[in-house]
């Protein structure tokens, strides 16, 4: 096409190339209207992102904050039951103190043995609860971690997609500019022939 109008600098531009002109320029504003659409639906297409993403955010929050507090209730709940046991073998060693069949240094003993297993286990559930937490945290850095990612992926290429539509819509604006100039000369050489 561009070698035809190139021909009709030097002879008139005839009805098919007139008519492939247009046909071309027809094709080009077809094709900017569909990248303008495209345009749009990428646009449409990352707030639908960015909103399922601070939705996944909010329901993993939610979850860890749940995992915790069940975590919380479930040593608290453990720690309880040890201290009832504690009461327990308390009453049963007064019980034995008040009918003579233990000694005093026998109650210390157990005393200390059962101090002793509450004191391990709360020690156990404190770890364990610590390394639960810090597994739900080191989770949420990697969600937020891959939510920047993808978001700066989705920038990334909104951008570019921008960059092409500019860059092609420039083109356009070159070939027209181009084009007119050689039917204003074109033009002006008939007039001249005219004369």
């Amino acid at each position: 096409m561009k070698q035809k109008l190139r021909d009709a600098e030097v002879r008139t531009m005839d009805e098919t190339i007139c008519q492939q002109y247009q046909n071309s320029l027809l094709y080009d504003i077809q094709r900017n209207e569909y990248i303008t659409k495209e345009i749009s639906t990428l646009r449409e297409q990352s707030r639908q992102n960015i909103d399922q993403i601070v939705q996944q955010i909010s329901e993993t929050k939610t979850t860890i904050t749940t995992n915790i507090s069940s975590h919380s209730k479930t040593t608290m709940e453990q720690l309880e039951g040890l201290q009832l046991d504690f009461a327990n073998r308390d009453d049963n060693l007064n019980e034995k103190i008040q009918s003579n069949e233990v000694k005093l240094d026998e109650v210390q003993k157990q005393n200390k043995v059962v101090i002793g297993t509450i004191e391990k286990e709360r020690d156990i559930q404190q770890k364990n609860h610590a390394e639960k937490i810090g597994h739900l945290f080191q989770t949420e850095r990697n969600i937020l971690s891959k939510t920047k990612e993808t978001t700066a992926d989705i920038i990334k290429h909104v951008k570019q997609t921008g960059q092409d539509i500019k860059d092609k819509v420039d083109n356009l604006r070159a070939d027209i500019i181009n084009t007119s100039a050689i039917e204003a000369a074109k033009s002006i050489k008939q007039g001249t022939k005219l004369e």
